[in-house]
């Protein structure tokens, strides 16, 4: 909630009270007969100055037959806004509906007449069922690590649960299946990081057991002296940020609302699903195949699962090699989403008019705090 302040009246410097009294009244009469006096004052600011911007939030509640009259109503009585930057809030509907385009379109007809510009979200995550329907194999994964004793008798039974939750306003975003990608046997040195000589893969000793959307049961084999890293594939109902489709959805998308009289378009809060705790423990990594492919062009060959357990625990003698991987992946997703930032300004442009707005409301990552690390 916002909170208006009222300045206190003061007199300019050199001027006594009743003095800049005065000069106000004559510059407001200078005004009235330049306007004529009975121009009616106006709450917008002409065109030809940058939009004073306000949010719009369609509910569930609004998306019947004149259901946007009520906000718009109000906005256009009482606000300055001459645009809206607007997100639908309608988990259970999706962008791509042609019922969801005409009533926006109604929408944004109906503002237009009032004097506000609608700048409308285009994203993905407003129409993840379609997305996945498509393209099944382009949803967002995560790598998520976890340590494990291999002390004790022959096998050691574990657990591995994802509890991280993720979501913001326009998709909530849960765990929806795990698998196991790679376990790695290790000895720990002095220092406690890894001893590089001692990393052996032995996933295929392992036996998986029964799995949840955010639980894998697993059986390893003990090794005295030795511990495990545990490495898991986590899926979302969430498009890929690497998936090679992302892009060309979107643009779609974009291009089934020309023939509606936006003045722009924005994103809210694009990236990878947002985890508000910034993972403190460092050891969920995201993932895709399409993005194991780009590191492994990036870094000239690497692994992207095998660099995740460099990047978590270290390796001794390894250092240099660690930052390297780091400063790689973080690059990679810099890159990326400057990419499809791009391509989303280019598609407005292109569809919506060169004088088309283009914006993002951006409030959840990157901070440049303990949470960049997502």
């Amino acid at each position: 909630m916002f909170t208006e302040i009222q300045p206190k009246a003061r007199p300019l410097p050199g001027l006594a009270a009743g003095t800049w009294a005065t000069v106000f009244i004559a510059l407001m009469l200078m005004t009235s007969h330049v306007e004529g006096a009975t121009a009616e004052p106006s709450l917008r600011l002409p065109t030809t100055v940058p939009p004073v911007i306000g949010a719009w939030f369609p509910q569930e509640r609004e998306m019947v037959a004149d259901g946007y009259r009520e906000y718009l109503d109000a906005a256009i009585a009482h606000a300055p806004f001459t645009l809206l930057t607007t997100t639908m809030r309608c988990p259970n509907r999706q962008m791509v509906e042609p019922a969801v385009h005409d009533w926006l379109k109604q929408a944004v007809i109906y503002a237009k007449q009032g004097g506000l510009g609608v700048a409308l979200e285009f994203d993905p995550r407003h129409s993840i069922p379609t997305f996945k329907q498509r393209y099944p194999d382009e949803l967002q994964e995560r790598l998520w690590l976890t340590e494990i004793d291999l002390g004790g008798s022959d096998t050691v039974a574990t657990q591995v649960t994802y509890s991280n939750n993720h979501g913001d306003a326009i998709a909530g975003v849960d765990a929806t299946g795990m698998r196991l990608e790679r376990v790695y046997s290790y000895v720990r040195t002095g220092s406690a990081a890894i001893d590089a000589g001692s990393v052996q893969d032995i996933t295929a000793t392992c036996t998986p057991g029964q799995a949840t959307r955010n639980t894998l049961a697993l059986t390893v084999p003990s090794a005295g002296g030795r511990k495990a890293c545990v490495i898991v594939r986590v899926t979302f109902d969430y498009p890929s940020v690497f998936g090679p489709h992302l892009i060309a959805f979107e643009a779609e998308t974009m291009r089934q609302y020309a023939d509606v009289p936006l003045a722009g378009a924005m994103k809210d809060e694009w990236g990878f699903p947002a985890a508000h705790d910034g993972n403190p423990t460092k050891n969920g990594y995201w993932f895709s195949r399409h993005q194991a492919e780009a590191y492994a062009k990036l870094s000239g060959g690497r692994e992207l699962v095998r660099d995740s357990l460099l990047m978590w625990l270290g390796e001794a003698g390894r250092e240099a090699e660690r930052q390297a991987a780091v400063n790689q992946v973080m690059e990679l997703h810099r890159a990326r989403c400057s990419e499809i930032e791009q391509a989303f300004y280019r598609t407005t442009k292109e569809v919506f008019g060169a004088t088309a707005f283009v914006g993002t409301h951006d409030t959840v990552f990157p901070y440049p705090d303990a949470r960049e690390f997502e």
